[in-house]
Protein backbone atom coordinates (compact mmCIF):
# COMPACT_ATOMS: atom_id res chain seq x y z
CA UNK A 1 0.00 0.00 0.00
CA UNK A 2 1.42 3.37 -1.02
CA UNK A 3 0.99 6.33 1.34
CA UNK A 4 0.37 9.75 -0.13
CA UNK A 5 0.26 11.94 2.93
CA UNK A 6 2.44 12.75 5.89
CA UNK A 7 0.84 13.67 9.22
CA UNK A 8 2.94 16.04 11.35
CA UNK A 9 2.19 17.22 14.89
CA UNK A 10 4.22 19.98 16.52
CA UNK A 11 3.74 21.28 20.06
CA UNK A 12 5.44 23.51 22.59
CA UNK A 13 5.51 21.47 25.80
CA UNK A 14 6.64 23.93 28.44
CA UNK A 15 6.65 21.50 31.36
CA UNK A 16 6.40 23.44 34.58
CA UNK A 17 6.10 21.30 37.72
CA UNK A 18 2.36 22.05 38.00
CA UNK A 19 0.39 18.85 37.22
CA UNK A 20 3.40 17.58 35.26
CA UNK A 21 2.46 13.89 35.40
CA UNK A 22 -1.16 14.55 34.40
CA UNK A 23 -0.08 16.77 31.52
CA UNK A 24 2.53 14.24 30.35
CA UNK A 25 -0.14 11.55 30.22
CA UNK A 26 -2.44 13.91 28.28
CA UNK A 27 0.37 14.57 25.82
CA UNK A 28 1.00 10.83 25.39
CA UNK A 29 -2.67 10.30 24.61
CA UNK A 30 -2.72 13.22 22.18
CA UNK A 31 0.29 11.83 20.32
CA UNK A 32 -1.23 8.36 20.00
CA UNK A 33 -4.69 9.65 19.08
CA UNK A 34 -3.26 11.99 16.44
CA UNK A 35 -1.77 9.07 14.50
CA UNK A 36 0.96 11.48 13.42
CA UNK A 37 3.86 10.18 11.38
CA UNK A 38 6.24 12.76 12.81
CA UNK A 39 5.88 14.54 16.16
CA UNK A 40 8.08 17.52 17.00
CA UNK A 41 8.10 18.78 20.58
CA UNK A 42 9.77 21.93 21.85
CA UNK A 43 10.75 22.90 25.42
CA UNK A 44 10.95 19.27 26.47
CA UNK A 45 12.45 18.45 29.89
CA UNK A 46 14.38 15.23 30.65
CA UNK A 47 11.53 13.82 32.74
CA UNK A 48 9.18 13.99 29.73
CA UNK A 49 11.68 12.16 27.50
CA UNK A 50 11.96 9.37 30.06
CA UNK A 51 8.16 9.26 30.48
CA UNK A 52 7.49 8.92 26.74
CA UNK A 53 10.32 6.43 26.17
CA UNK A 54 8.91 4.19 28.92
CA UNK A 55 5.41 4.02 27.43
CA UNK A 56 4.98 0.87 25.31
CA UNK A 57 2.51 2.49 22.92
CA UNK A 58 5.00 5.26 22.17
CA UNK A 59 8.11 3.04 22.09
CA UNK A 60 6.50 0.48 19.78
CA UNK A 61 5.24 3.11 17.32
CA UNK A 62 7.98 5.76 17.31
CA UNK A 63 11.74 6.22 17.26
CA UNK A 64 12.79 9.06 19.59
CA UNK A 65 15.53 11.51 18.64
CA UNK A 66 16.85 11.57 22.22
CA UNK A 67 17.29 8.35 24.18
CA UNK A 68 16.00 8.30 27.75
CA UNK A 69 19.55 7.61 28.95
CA UNK A 70 20.76 10.83 27.27
CA UNK A 71 17.89 13.08 28.36
CA UNK A 72 19.86 14.66 31.24
CA UNK A 73 22.66 15.78 28.92
CA UNK A 74 22.84 19.49 28.11
CA UNK A 75 20.84 20.58 25.09
CA UNK A 76 24.13 21.43 23.34
CA UNK A 77 25.15 17.76 23.68
CA UNK A 78 21.89 16.34 22.30
CA UNK A 79 20.02 16.05 25.59
CA UNK A 80 17.13 18.06 26.99
CA UNK A 81 18.61 19.79 30.04
CA UNK A 82 17.28 22.24 30.98
CA UNK A 83 14.95 22.29 27.94
CA UNK A 84 15.32 20.72 24.53
CA UNK A 85 13.55 19.42 21.48
CA UNK A 86 12.33 15.91 20.82
CA UNK A 87 11.29 14.34 17.55
CA UNK A 88 9.26 11.15 17.36
CA UNK A 89 9.32 9.43 13.97
CA UNK A 90 7.02 6.60 13.00
CA UNK A 91 9.14 3.45 12.95
CA UNK A 92 7.87 2.35 9.55
CA UNK A 93 9.17 5.59 8.02
CA UNK A 94 12.66 4.74 9.20
CA UNK A 95 12.72 1.31 7.60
Amino acid sequence: MTRHELRVLTLNCWFDDYEQDTRAEGLRKLIIDSAADIVMLQEVVPKLVRFLAARPDIAERYMLSTAAADADQPTSAGGCDPYGVLMLVLRELGS
